[in-house]
């Protein structure tokens, strides 16, 4: 079965086919950017900012946190911006 399509119906299609693409490629960039972006090590000074707290206040009160990433690096504390950016998500307090 062979089945013909008008040129109205094609520039439809085209037409249609432009509008979805235009919807979702902002989500498609924002899945991209967080899943294949590659992982970033960060100091103290740079989780701390994440956090929005001092360094002192991230040694005092994170690191006893349960499942708070963080790992050493030779003799200082680094952590993974991937996984920070994770625990912060699971450990949001919602009102």
């Amino acid at each position: 079965m062979m089945i013909s399509m008008q040129n109205d119906d094609t520039e439809f299609i085209d037409a249609v086919a432009v509008a979805v693409a235009d919807r979702i490629m902002p989500q498609l960039e924002v899945l991209v950017k967080k899943y294949y972006t590659p992982d970033q090590g960060l100091n103290q000074q740079q989780a701390a900012s994440m956090l929005g707290c001092s360094v002192d206040t991230l040694k005092d009160f994170y690191y006893y946190q349960p499942g708070f990433p963080h790992f050493k690096k030779g003799t200082k504390d680094s952590f993974s911006q991937k996984a920070l950016e994770n625990w912060m998500s699971d450990n949001q307090i919602r009102a």
